[in-house]
């Protein structure tokens, strides 16, 4: 847990003038009083360490937070190095690179701020073209119930409304009545639907609400872009759950994999295919999700890659490499979870999810 530095240039980054027996401790130095999702990262890294040292790996590559003990500032670390043993096999010291990424980290978190915000826009103008629809029918029932209800009046008060142009108007009038009701209700089941949606995702407080009622929720705001293609989505999942966590993660989970599925497994959602949602409890205080598609699938050589940021096999056509790096902060971070792809299944990709039922 002790590492001395003798390295000045290591000692000015770790924000400490070099002198002999500098030193820090990982655990006490790391992440006191670092974010959830920057805890990961440093635990993450630190089990990389521990790999190298225990000669599980022949080296360890950490990426991790850092409290200067000389002015508190938190930075980032990126550290390279080797292990160097005894003849008996036991490690005596390592030696490595130390850089200071905390500008690149920053820039790096900028555009994982933008790519959420751009998907956030993204919904907003396919449910403003969504809702054309409905409120363009509704308007037009309401000129026709309009219209016909004016010739009726006027017949009325000339004496001259027959059994039959009354009949007539009531069929007018109740199907156009039916119109109006059934596609403002529509409109507004979209509306309520982004709303809440988009407040969670900006939002970003912890509530209770049910899990099969919020991901119908999430799939109707994506209603838009999914028309577009020929794949169908189901939902498994039990009406009996119910969770206290963020939503708003939880959305941009999801969405980010349903968009990744779309854009990664069927050809730019020219393929017809399926996307399967599925909610088990496999302990009373955790749910998993399995999100899987029956699309082209991973390629072995590249799965270990996926949750990288930046790593995008469509760069060329506009991948930013961003989505599922969202998804990996946002479940490991925010919703305190786990998620892993599924390297046994043949065909399709399956992700999955598994969070706790209530973050305290």
């Amino acid at each position: 847990n002790e590492h001395y530095i003798s390295s000045e240039r290591t000692a000015a980054i770790f924000g400490d003038p070099p002198r002999d027996n500098w030193r820090y401790h990982i655990k006490n130095d790391w992440y006191v009083n670092i974010e959830a999702a920057d805890k990961t990262a440093a635990e993450a890294s630190l089990a990389n360490y521990v790999a190298a040292v225990e000669g599980r790996a022949p080296r360890y590559d950490m990426i991790h937070p850092y409290r200067r003990p000389s002015d508190g500032r938190i930075i980032w670390v990126h550290v390279l190095g080797q292990v160097v043993r005894n003849e008996r096999g036991e490690p005596t010291h390592v030696y490595g690179v130390v850089m200071d990424i905390t500008e690149s980290k920053k820039n790096q978190e900028n555009l994982v701020r933008a790519e959420k915000m751009a998907a956030l826009g993204g919904l907003v103008a396919g449910v403003a073209h969504e809702i054309n629809t409905p409120v363009g029918i509704a308007l037009t029932s309401a000129s026709h119930l309009a219209k016909e209800t004016g010739k009726v009046v006027r017949l009325y008060e000339a004496g001259e409304l027959g059994s039959s142009d009354f009949e007539d108007y009531v069929q007018v009038a109740t199907e156009a009545t039916r119109l109006l009701v059934s596609n403002c209700n529509r409109a507004a089941d979209m509306i309520r639907s982004f709303k809440q949606v988009a407040v969670d995702q900006t939002g970003g407080e912890c509530r209770l609400f049910q899990l099969r009622e919020y991901i119908d929720e999430i799939l109707l705001s994506l209603k838009p872009r999914l028309k577009k293609t020929l794949i169908t989505v189901d939902v498994d999942c039990p009406p009996d759950i119910f969770l206290d966590t963020n939503p708003g993660l939880l959305s941009q989970s999801l969405t980010n994999l349903v968009m990744n599925s779309i854009f990664h497994a069927f050809d730019d959602g020219a393929t017809a295919g399926r996307i399967t949602i599925k909610v088990s409890q496999p302990t009373p205080d955790e749910v998993e999700i399995r999100f899987t598609d029956d699309g082209k699938g991973i390629p072995v050589a590249i799965r270990d890659k996926i949750f990288d940021p930046f790593f995008t096999t469509r760069r060329g056509d506009g991948g930013s490499g961003l989505g599922l790096h969202i998804v990996y902060n946002a479940v490991s971070g925010g919703l305190k979870g786990t998620i892993m792809l599924d390297g046994a299944s043949d065909r399709g990709t399956t992700f999955i999810i598994r969070i706790p039922k209530m973050i305290s």
